[in-house]
């Protein structure tokens, strides 16, 4: 009895090992021919979307959250008007220079850029196309190069000092000369500070952040140029 017990447990051990296996192939072949029916690996993994189509999705749902208005939080904190920095220099790449180091060192500046600086009149008073307070808004800094053709950043230093409502307006040179003859002459016209423009990239992105870490300590512009008009 005892050995026929052993035999018949052992006998039942194999069944149901081979039941087992059986049932995990025939499990395996439904799967492969029925599951995936019509769709085959490659075909199955080609319908999954494309980066770039999950990077387009993306984009998709922030514009959505753009339409659907702004969070409760965002409505709790709103987000400050970035402050309107007018660049004036005549050299294209150094203007180009500045744009992109202000994006990488991360200040919330609107860079309004001219060349020309009899133009930079029109600008501050308002005249012309810049009367358009909408598009070209008042300045809360100028950043300005002293060696342009026609008039130079000295000439319109002075102006702006000279101007009732202007000559509050915060005015950093940023020159590339080095001498401090021009440096006295930006100084005694009403410069609030007298900067070199780096040599590198990299010192450019640390000037842009000094820049925006000392404007609180700079002046209140008045009149025209107050913050309240940004």
């Amino acid at each position: 009895m005892e050995r026929f017990e052993t035999r018949y447990l052992v006998s039942y051990d194999e069944m149901g090992v081979n039941n087992l296996v059986n049932g995990v192939n025939n499990f395996l072949k439904y799967i492969l021919t029925q599951g995936f029916k019509g769709v085959g690996l490659l075909s199955f993994a080609a319908r999954l979307p494309p980066q770039d189509c999950i990077a387009e999705r993306a984009m998709k749902k922030q514009e959505t959250n753009k339409l659907a208005g702004p969070s409760r939080a965002e409505k709790s904190h709103p987000a400050k008007e970035p402050l309107t920095v007018l660049h004036v220099d005549d050299d294209p790449n150094d203007t180009t220079l500045l744009r992109v180091a202000c994006a990488k060192a991360d200040v919330d500046f609107e860079l309004q850029n001219i060349e020309d600086a009899n133009e930079v009149i029109d600008y501050l008073s308002g005249a012309g196309k810049y009367a358009d307070r909408t598009r070209y808004r008042m300045p809360g800094l100028v950043l300005l190069d002293m060696k342009m053709p026609r008039a130079t950043g000295l000439e319109v230093l002075k102006w702006i000092r000279g101007h009732s409502l202007l000559k509050h307006l915060p005015v950093i040179v940023l020159s590339g000369s080095e001498l401090q003859e021009d440096k006295h002459l930006a100084s005694a016209a009403g410069a609030n500070s007298y900067l070199v423009k780096p040599p590198s990239f990299e010192s450019l992105v640390d000037l842009v952040k000094h820049i925006g870490a000392q404007l609180p300590a700079l002046p209140a512009t008045h009149g025209g140029a107050s913050r309240s008009c940004l």
